[in-house]
């Protein structure tokens, strides 16, 4: 996706089989924040088709995990950052 995105980061696209688009908003602190819609077809088709190229050319997710995730060591659950965490924290 590096290579898609020289100008930039892609916006998140939300498409309803070809009659309408939405384009997710985010606040700068990545919280949602609505989305514009679109209707026109030369809007919407253009960026389904794009969205669906990237499907076609991308990797099944199967042989990415089998590669790259199973491999890892499992991951370490801790409560840093959590509530729960920053009470047991403050008791100590």
């Amino acid at each position: 996706m590096r290579a898609r995105e020289t100008r930039g980061r892609l916006p998140e696209i939300v498409t309803h089989d070809g009659s309408a688009l939405h384009h997710v908003r985010y606040s700068e602190a990545g919280d949602p924040q609505g989305a514009y819609l679109f209707t026109d077809p030369a809007v919407v088709r253009p960026w389904e088709d794009y969205i669906k190229g990237l499907f076609e050319a991308g990797e099944d997710v199967r042989t990415y995990v089998e590669r790259d995730v199973a491999p890892l060591p499992p991951p370490r659950l801790t409560m840093a950052g959590t509530p729960a965490a920053d009470t047991e924290q403050r008791t100590r």
